[in-house]
């Protein structure tokens, strides 16, 4: 699979090189548009294109974005809110660049209050939630994280990303963290911990707060020990999912992208 940019539509905003979550692209020295640098780095997420006003981003040689056609095609059937709905998802997005004024509290506390009717295995609802919205103590949590790269020479991309791309990997440029955590003797703490997470980020997109799961700040949170006695995680417990969210910034994705991988389905 391989990104190609059409020289011809595009106009040179560089939108493609900001979303993207892998920094693949580069500004070509000559034209100043952007242009894949390595696009052995794409992992198929098609922000580029998801943003690209021109629709100047073809993936494979195919079409990188559902025409008028396709997404009517995807989203028919069911009419009323069964199609809204199914239109959400497609356009549901990662957002890692925020403006600088904070999302209330109250929207937050209200999406989690909401996450009480999530399923859960024997009605358990084993998840805990940790918010951080100090930009203080987030700057703690990113140096506690590249002290811990440096240090064990393990995930060496947050720091070459974060130095060399200018692009902080671990939670963008938010100014607000969400974590989840449950009992390690849970039924199914970490399915039960990812369904309510799923069930938070929709209630938020859904208001407009823009989201990103955070596999890195996950993961560090529960091997860092440091880490984990900072967020007051409960003993017993364990880190199961992590978000990062924020009001997007000038993040504005028009288009939906296309799919290359399409589910396997089989019937018995």
């Amino acid at each position: 699979m391989s990104i190609e940019i059409n020289a011809g539509k595009c106009i040179g905003c560089m939108s493609c090189k900001t979303v993207c979550p892998s920094s693949l692209f580069a500004a070509d020295p000559q034209t100043g548009k952007p242009f894949p640098e390595h696009p052995e780095w794409c992992i198929g997420c098609m922000h580029c294109a998801a943003i690209c006003p021109q629709g100047a981003v073809t993936f494979s040689g195919g079409e990188a974005c559902l025409s008028e056609a396709g997404e009517k095609a995807v989203t028919m059937g069911g009419g009323g809110y069964a199609e809204e709905l199914k239109r959400f998802i497609l356009r549901r997005r990662s957002y890692r660049h925020f403006s600088n004024i904070a999302v209330p509290r109250s929207i937050i506390e209200n999406a989690i209050a909401a996450t009480a009717w999530s399923p859960s295995a024997k009605n358990e609802h084993p998840v805990g939630w940790i918010i951080v919205d100090d930009r203080e103590k987030i700057a703690k949590i990113l140096s506690m994280i590249h002290e811990y790269v440096d240090s064990s020479g393990e995930y060496r991309e947050i720091t070459y990303y974060y130095k060399k791309r200018d692009n902080n990997v671990v939670c963008g440029d938010s100014g607000c963290l969400v974590f989840t955590y449950s009992a390690k003797q849970a039924t199914s703490p970490l399915i039960d911990a990812a369904i309510a997470m799923t069930h938070f980020e929709m209630i938020l997109q859904s208001q407009g707060v823009g989201t990103c799961w955070a596999g890195y700040l996950q993961g560090m949170a529960a091997i860092i020990p440091e880490l984990t006695e900072m967020l007051g995680v409960p003993a017993g417990a364990k880190i199961r999912t992590a978000m990062f969210l924020g009001w997007p910034g000038d993040e504005r994705y028009p288009n939906i992208p296309a799919r290359a991988k399409k589910p396997d389905i089989t019937w018995l």
